[in-house]
């Protein structure tokens, strides 16, 4: 059916055009952070980073996140790698890198908008609530092994689910492949839409149901054999669920920093007050217009939002698993609000249009400011006077003015920090002799025994791993500013106290 609408025609007309329609909208939403002081990338994104430039400079074909044997990540790196091309190893490739691979599942939702022909104005509204959705408004720019993966793929099964009421053997087999790349990308993102699956696959033929099994199983197998290319060198620490505590804790004290995406690693950050405000908000207005719609809309649809909460809830109930108390891990419960927002646009039952526009609107409303709170975004642990990037470059380009390219770091990010900016032509390793990436090991060791070179300790002035309690410390370094410092020609005394597995001549 071709569309009365004009934006519609142009967006109908191809899969590329509409994937540019979406990025387009992605970066312009987030312009208040993108142009502020606080872009940065950490250690994770780093590695994205070294794993895209290997992929084009034909190094390695990188399945999943170096050093482990989880988190695929080829279509991640393949972004990376692709904006590298043209704009380096910089923050920006990195960032762009992830708002393309995001605004991919932007584009399927965006189609299912389309192809249901809702209005323009709840096209418009809709569109800017989808990107500008707080929880992945920093996180669709973060390339970090495997969570926008899953993101994409759950957007390709919620379309699936949407456009396609009747499964033949095709989208049988496409949807289980997606489901197996979502599993092993990121495995709780599977949750939100795993019960709807299963009411389809319920339905479904039983020769269907064999086709769906052997293809999931045997994608799902693929992917594992491949993950062993990978060396297994780390293995999060899981447990038996012993703090259930975590779990009222995100939904409550957690709850605002986690939805904004005012986290990193294992700690919230303060979110601005208006930050709050708008997305409390939020919050509340999407409640409500659940409510409504679980009173007044159809049955089917009443199931189908009832099933995505329950999935989402139920992925929140993976907290307890993890020693690493992480807001990263609510992302799928979160991912599963957003689309319910889908669901309640084209499938809910509305007794005016302006009942429609009216929620949206509000949630619209509700976003302006928590969207201009991300200028303030703080993507990294430690407290400064000044930008982490600026201060980064800085140290990069004392490092390479004085041809300091080897060697050690105090600092576990801030080895594959150095190491994606150096662009190859750098290499420095942590702690153990064992790491992710073998390769830098062996020349930052090489250079450690060639008289020839000049090996440096680098890293943050915190921590120091104890090196600063050994006589000499603050007279042996270097500050380069007020985050980082160097040493020359590092004496062994002081790798010694920090715990370096230092490299023997043979």
């Amino acid at each position: 059916m071709t569309s009365a609408t004009p934006l519609y025609r142009i967006l109908e007309k191809s899969f590329l055009v509409e994937w540019l329609f979406a990025f387009v909208l992605v970066v312009l939403v987030r312009l208040p952070y993108l142009l502020s002081e606080h872009v940065f990338f950490d250690g994770d994104e780093a590695m994205l980073g070294i794993m895209g430039r290997d992929l084009i400079t034909g190094k390695n074909i990188p399945f999943y996140f170096y050093g482990q044997q989880y988190g695929f990540s080829f279509f991640e790196a393949l972004s990376a790698g692709f904006f590298i091309l043209f704009l380096g190893s910089t923050v920006w490739s990195l960032k762009f890198g992830g708002m393309l691979l995001f605004s991919l599942g932007i584009q399927r939702l965006l189609k299912v908008l389309r192809t249901y022909q809702v209005s323009m104005i709840t096209f418009v509204l809709t569109s800017f609530i989808l990107v500008a959705f707080p929880t992945w408004v920093v996180w669709g720019t973060k390339l970090r092994g495997g969570y926008i993966t899953a993101f994409v793929g759950v957007c390709f099964l919620i379309e699936f689910y949407l456009l396609h009421k009747d499964w033949d053997v095709r989208k049988w087999a496409t949807v289980s492949a997606v489901s197996a790349i979502i599993i092993v990308s990121q495995s709780f993102f599977f949750l939100p839409v795993s019960l709807l699956l299963l009411s389809r696959f319920l339905k479904a033929e039983s020769k269907l149901k064999v086709i769906a099994i052997a293809v999931g199983v045997s994608t799902l197998g693929l992917l594992r054999a491949l993950a062993t290319l990978n060396p297994d060198y780390w293995n999060p620490p899981m447990k038996i669920a012993t703090d259930l505590t975590k779990i009222p804790r995100h939904f409550g004290e957690k709850l605002i920093p986690n939805f904004t995406g005012f986290f990193a690693f294992t700690d919230h950050y303060d979110v601005p007050e208006w930050v709050g405000y708008g997305a409390m908000a939020f919050l509340s207005i999407l409640a409500i217009w659940m409510i409504h719609q679980l009173i007044v809309s159809e049955n089917s649809t009443k199931v189908s939002v009832v099933l995505v909460l329950v999935g989402g809830l139920l992925s929140s109930l993976a907290l307890p698993f993890f020693v690493f108390d992480g807001g990263r891990y609510m992302l799928p419960f979160f991912t599963s609000l957003l689309v319910i927002i889908v669901l309640l646009v084209v499938k809910g039952n509305y007794a005016s249009k302006y009942l429609k526009s009216g929620f949206l609107l509000a949630c619209c409303v509700a976003i302006l400011p928590t969207l201009s709170g991300y200028n303030q975004f703080v993507s990294y642990w430690l407290e400064r006077e000044e930008p982490d990037m600026k201060r980064l470059n800085e140290l990069v380009d004392v490092l390479e003015e004085r041809n300091l390219r080897y060697g050690f770091v105090s600092e576990w990010q801030l080895i594959w920090q150095l190491n994606y900016l150096g662009n190859d032509e750098m290499a420095f390793r942590y702690q153990t002799i064992a790491e992710r990436v073998p390769r830098f090991v062996q020349e930052a060791n090489a250079c450690y025994l060639n008289p020839d070179c000049t090996p440096v300790l680098v890293g943050g002035l915190w921590p120091l791993l104890g090196m600063e309690t050994v006589e000499g410390w603050n007279d042996s370094i270097e500050k380069v500013n007020a985050r980082y410092y160097i040493m020359e020609n590092p004496d062994t005394v002081f790798l010694n106290k920090g715990g370096f597995e230092l490299p023997v001549a043979h």
